[in-house]
């Protein structure tokens, strides 16, 4: 008797030890994540067409100069015109002469055959200034570049090595598109950006030549405004950075362009958040590699060789690799608490009524930038039934308008316009250290709902004359039309 209890007993033991490793391994598999594999179909199959605006009532409103201002030929003279009371001579920033703190990438790309316009300058053979400066301007690309030469003694500040720039718009009548292509990496038709900041690492020296440039968006209603309801505003300042990484990666020192998105900086200032990399070319590519991950670094050489422009949100380049590409990364920054205010500068906007100014005009009198779309595109979202790819995004062709600038297209073809959504798997498209994989396409099906950032418009600007095809690409946000 004792002995069937015993076995009944050991029975009893074994069922519920049984029932508990069931349990445990029934609530340790419900608690393990299912990696579902992204699979996205992409079409370009669409019959629709884009809208091409061209009912632009441009105009050409004749400036009214300074007595001193004077041209000069800046891509076949070595020296800086000056009055003659200037016994200093100063060589032209790109000079083997000059000393220079800005990105060799652009050194040499100033000729007027890829498009360079003398644009400003407060110097002439009867005119000097305390800070001499001036800009050009491409208008095959609409980059905007402001050089500036530093005559200022730097003792106790030369170790400062990190230049903070700002551009801002001070639009009276109605706000501007004009820096939105600078600031802004996913374009926001109905945001105008007013100002845009980048940091760049250019030490701070004696007697050196600083550039910075912007790319400018093209403002249908440039024509409206006037000098006295226009102007870019430049501020340049001198810090010494206290820590930095990027992309998770310590640096001693900042190796590249960054530009922030909705902050305006002063010194002291922190900061942690996604940030925009910009890039001229393979020089400053090469600065950077060791905080960019292997993806990164092939896609962006695939890009710079004009293999593939998938991966990138924003970029302008011609033939030769020479633009301005944005890249998604990640920093952390603080600076110090002390800085010395280089130059604040304003000028007018050319294309605006600057007939009856009183100062330094524009000797480049056409409106600024390439192009600029006239509203939000629209897409719509569909759940198909019993499809292995349920979810399905498509453009709708027909929203995408463009405006292209008058100036821009009288002397050059827009060629191989291309629009398309944008999407990823995830909200972001940074994570990781590295960009997100982007899914592009005018009809996107997929496996797993996707998050669609926006509409990419890309298209070639061929020069009539001859001169080097500029690739364009802009990424705008677009509204959801409807859900079925």
């Amino acid at each position: 008797m004792k002995t069937k209890k015993k076995v009944y007993f050991q029975l009893w033991v074994l069922v519920l030890f049984l029932l508990v490793f069931v349990s445990c391994s029934s609530h340790k598999t419900e608690s393990i994540e299912t990696k579902v594999d992204v699979s996205v179909t992409s079409e370009n199959t669409t019959t629709d067409k884009p809208v091409i605006i061209n009912n632009i009532d441009a105009k050409d409103y004749q400036p009214d100069f300074a007595p001193e201002q004077e041209a000069f030929d800046w891509e076949n003279i070595e020296y800086l015109p000056v009055p003659s009371f200037v016994k200093v001579r100063i060589p032209l920033p790109w000079s083997d002469k000059a000393k220079r703190q800005f990105s060799d990438d652009i050194r040499y790309d100033i000729k007027k055959s890829d498009g360079w316009e003398l644009y400003l300058s407060n110097v002439s053979s009867q005119m000097y200034c305390a800070v001499p400066s001036f800009t050009l301007y491409n208008k095959y690309r609409g980059i905007l570049r402001y050089y500036y030469l530093n005559c200022y003694k730097v003792d106790g500040v030369q170790d400062y090595n990190i230049l903070f720039n700002v551009i801002r718009t001070r639009a009276l009548n109605k706000p501007s598109p004009l820096l939105n292509f600078a600031h802004q990496r996913i374009i926001d038709i109905n945001k105008n950006s007013e100002f845009c900041t980048t940091i760049e690492p250019q030490q701070f020296s004696d007697s050196t030549w600083y550039a910075v440039e912007y790319e400018l968006a093209y403002d249908k209603n440039i024509y409206k405004q006037s000098s006295s309801t226009i102007q870019l505003a430049c501020t340049f300042s001198m810090v010494k950075g206290l820590s930095l990484s990027l992309n998770g990666v310590r640096l001693n020192k900042l190796n590249s362009k960054i530009r922030f998105s909705d902050i305006d900086f002063g010194f002291g200032s922190s900061y942690s958040g996604d940030v925009s990399l910009v890039l001229y070319g393979k020089n400053d590519l090469n600065q950077v590699k060791d905080a960019l991950s292997v993806s990164d670094l092939t896609s962006l050489n695939q890009t710079m060789n004009r293999q593939s422009f998938d991966n990138i949100l924003s970029g302008t380049m011609d033939n030769n690799s020479f633009g301005d590409i944005q890249w998604n990364a990640n920093l952390v920054f603080s600076e110090n608490s002390s800085g010395v205010g280089v130059l604040t500068d304003s000028f007018v906007v050319s294309g605006a009524d600057n007939s009856s100014m009183q100062g330094i005009c524009p000797f480049y009198t056409k409106a600024l930038g390439v192009f600029y779309l006239n509203k939000k595109p629209t897409y719509t979202a569909t759940k198909l039934v019993n499809n292995s790819h349920p979810y399905k995004y498509e453009l709708n062709v027909s929203s995408v308008e463009y405006i292209f600038n008058p100036s821009v297209t009288d002397i050059a073809e827009i060629k191989n316009i291309k629009q398309e959504l944008v999407s990823t798997e995830n909200k972001s498209v940074f994570q990781n250290n590295s960009s997100v994989k982007l899914y592009t396409g005018q009809t996107l099906t997929s496996n797993v709902p996707l998050t669609i950032q926006g509409v990419r418009v890309s298209f070639d600007v061929v020069p009539k004359n001859g001169s080097k095809t500029v690739h364009i690409i802009k990424t705008f946000q677009a509204d959801l039309a409807s859900i079925n």
